[in-house]
């Protein structure tokens, strides 16, 4: 959806503040949305961008990419590959994975024997080790991780976060930076995080 809206406000002409105003949302949030920080807009803001649009919202949702249950392959490029960025979310204890049309480049080593995808990572428990809009890369064929390992974790609330696993002699539990313990229940672990990668703001003189 974050490629679809960008795609169709640009054919417009217009700016992330004009889209905002034209939909009656923050200019803050069209960013964020459009970067992926966001998740796909539903309800009455999906109705506010159709209508900026001029399109229905079965338009606005049949313009963007579908998800799926199967993830979009990385592609190499001599010693890079581009590991897509996805959005990920969870129906019937399912996971889909909606592509953003972006992807990140990380070392052909990294993705040796495995099957990467990328998922900006909500939520600050993890900090000052993982940020708010990092983006996790996320080895999703390991399925039962190493004790200790971080792994990214799809909440029932549909946000995917970073969390510390562990396995105990009552179960496995989940951890974070600031002293809280879950027990994974409602939550499904997408996979083992492989590496992070951050987005410096450049600071002018």
């Amino acid at each position: 959806m974050a490629t679809t809206i960008r795609k169709l406000r640009v054919q417009r002409g217009w700016t992330q503040p004009e889209l905002a105003a034209r939909a009656n949302l923050s200019k803050s949030f069209v960013s964020e949305m459009e970067t992926g920080k966001k998740p796909n807009p539903r309800g009455a803001t999906l109705q506010k961008l159709a209508a900026a649009f001029g399109l229905t919202t079965d338009e606005l949702l049949g313009a963007a990419p579908r998800a799926s249950t199967i993830p979009p392959q990385s592609v190499r490029w001599g010693s890079v590959v581009t590991v897509p960025i996805v959005n990920v979310t969870m129906a019937a204890g399912q996971a889909y994975y909606g592509e953003t049309g972006d992807a990140v480049p990380v070392a052909a080593e990294l993705a040796i024997s495995r099957t990467l995808v990328a998922s900006r990572v909500t939520g600050n428990c993890m900090e000052p080790e993982i940020m708010d809009g990092d983006l996790a890369i996320v080895d999703i064929s390991q399925q039962h991780p190493p004790s200790g390992s971080l792994v990214a974790v799809l909440m029932e609330d549909g946000n995917m976060m970073v969390k510390r696993y562990e396995v105990r002699e009552d179960g496995s539990i989940l951890l974070d930076n600031k002293g809280g313990e879950y027990r994974p229940n409602g939550a499904k672990i997408q996979g083992q995080v492989v590496a992070m990668n951050r987005t410096f703001a450049k600071v002018g003189r």
